[in-house]
């Protein structure tokens, strides 16, 4: 014997479990799909991302030029795009931009150099794996002592006490 049970109209009204408010099930069930396709998908991305990192191939860029998005909020960093002249270990050479988080204080300028890994398939798929380093020609120079400079010393001059001696 089979015996089926069919709730009472009223219980369509009453019973969330009869469907009385289908409208909000519907809402959560395309929320909770959404926010589950979203949470997969940056999984993906930071598994890319894990892999560009450790088996990418190597290069050095120059920084070409840079532009500020935003502050990042609770950092002392900024989101900037950053065009990239890339030179690989095998001396390919190609242009490519990405959007990284740089220091405000000690923002890299354009002609800085930066260690990179970047996917040999797509070459927009780029890490900076290093900190940006100003040219080297300019830093030698500017610390050479032929520019005129004093070379600074590192020890105190003798005639100098020591402020807990006084």
């Amino acid at each position: 014997m089979l015996i089926a049970y069919v709730p009472s109209p009223q219980c369509y009204r009453a019973c969330p479990a009869g469907g009385g408010d289908s409208g909000l099930m519907t809402y959560l069930i395309v929320v909770g799909s959404v926010a589950a396709a979203a949470l997969l998908a940056y999984m993906v991305k930071l598994q890319f991302d894990h892999r560009l990192r450790t088996r990418g191939l190597e290069g050095t860029a120059v920084i070409t030029a840079l532009e500020g998005r935003r502050v990042m909020p609770g950092t002392a960093d900024m989101k900037v795009d950053v065009t990239l002249r890339v030179t690989g270990a095998d001396g390919a050479q190609f242009e490519t931009w990405t959007v990284a988080e740089l220091p405000i204080l000690g923002m890299p300028q354009a002609g800085w150099r930066v260690a990179v890994r970047y996917s040999p398939r797509d070459h927009h798929r780029i890490a900076l794996t290093g900190e940006p380093t100003p040219p080297e020609e300019e830093s030698a120079a500017r610390d050479s002592p032929a520019n005129g400079s004093p070379t600074p010393s590192t020890e105190p001059p003798a005639s100098a006490s020591h402020p807990m001696e006084r």
